[in-house]
């Protein structure tokens, strides 16, 4: 039988501690060459140290030596933000899309990165050639943005990155992503209908919404109507490009009968254009901050996504993790009701 041993692990600072027979904390000065500790103390532990194969990690000692001396964090390396902006212009939220590269900028340079845009909408930009200018400009994470639909899929050699995405239109390979907590927004947009005396809810959305949310809004409103009582279910509408029309809207509403709408487009100029009935249909909506003459509804948090997802690189760099995680992992940000 062929025995395979376990990796020897990186001795730690307790370990040192216990072969000197010295402090926790005097080995850690003793490190850092303080002159709070005797010279010769200072030698033996650093000795010790080499002895056992003790390697500090340079990302966490210069965010550590920030922290010390309440001083921000020097440059520690750049992260790439990958995103195809001309192709996927028509399906995305400039809005959302501003929001999300903020909240994943402050994150990145309160811990002493940069991000830096860069446009891989041409097919020049394949496996080979993205992965020369990347390299080449000293990159060490990438941040993959939204993508087209139809389009899920950047070629690049991931081994040499650490990496994470935003939402859903990543489709290959899996990496760890951040994304906003659908299913939390739907149920939350519901209870507070639900709170207000609205009986018959609606749900309207295209479907391109629907696909680029992985169809997770279609399941929560499945899960909400299920809830209610069966005389006050509606039949969301969710119609392909094709059939996203006011026209198409206002026969669905008179069919609907609602009570109130969860959506989260600005549908309040169709509803205007329906007559009464349109006008006496309140509207929650969802992403909220996103939308021009914000109402009631859900705020979908985008800043905080785009910090989770710069977490999501660090923490891999720090552990000096790099490639296509065997088991992805995905950060949900649940959003946050705000009256209007």
């Amino acid at each position: 039988m062929v025995r395979v041993s376990a990796p020897k692990r990186a001795p730690t600072l307790r370990a040192i501690a216990r072969h000197v027979g010295c402090g926790l904390v005097t080995v850690s000065y003793a490190l850092r060459d303080h002159p709070r500790v005797h010279p010769e103390t200072r030698r033996r532990i650093q000795e010790a140290a080499r002895e056992l194969g003790y390697r500090p990690n340079p990302l966490v000692t210069a965010l550590m030596a920030s922290v010390r001396t309440k001083r921000p964090p020097r440059h520690a390396g750049t992260i790439a933000f990958l995103a195809r902006w001309s192709e996927a212009a028509r399906e995305l939220n400039a809005r959302a899309n501003g929001l999300f590269l903020a909240g994943a900028r402050d994150r990145a340079e309160s811990l002493g990165w940069r991000i830096d845009d860069i446009a891989c909408d041409h097919d020049a930009l394949r496996r080979a050639r993205l992965t020369q200018i990347l390299s080449s400009r000293g990159i060490q994470g990438v941040l993959v943005g939204p993508l087209p639909s139809g389009l899920g899929e950047v070629e690049l050699d991931w081994n040499r990155f650490a990496c994470a995405t935003w939402a859903y239109s990543l489709r290959a390979p899996l990496l760890h992503r951040a994304v906003v907590h659908h299913g939390h927004s739907i149920a939350l947009a519901f209870a507070h209908a639900r709170a207000a005396g609205a009986r018959r809810i609606g749900f309207a959305a295209v479907a391109r919404a629907n696909a680029r949310a992985d169809h997770l809004y279609d399941a929560a409103v499945y899960i909400e109507q299920k809830s209610l009582a069966p005389r006050d279910r509606v039949v969301p509408f969710m119609p392909e490009e094709a059939g996203w029309s006011a026209a198409a809207f206002q026969t669905w509403l008179d069919r609907s009968r609602l009570d109130l709408l969860v959506t989260p487009h600005d549908l309040r100029p169709w509803l205007e254009r329906a007559g009464k009935r349109g006008r006496n249909v309140p509207v929650v909506l969802l992403d909220r901050s996103t939308h021009e003459r914000p109402g009631p509804g859900v705020d979908f948090c985008h800043e905080a996504v785009g910090a989770a997802a710069v977490d999501l690189i660090i923490t891999q760099l720090n552990a000096n993790e790099r490639g296509v995680p065997a088991i992805p992992r995905t950060v949900q940000i649940e959003g946050r009701w705000i009256d209007g």
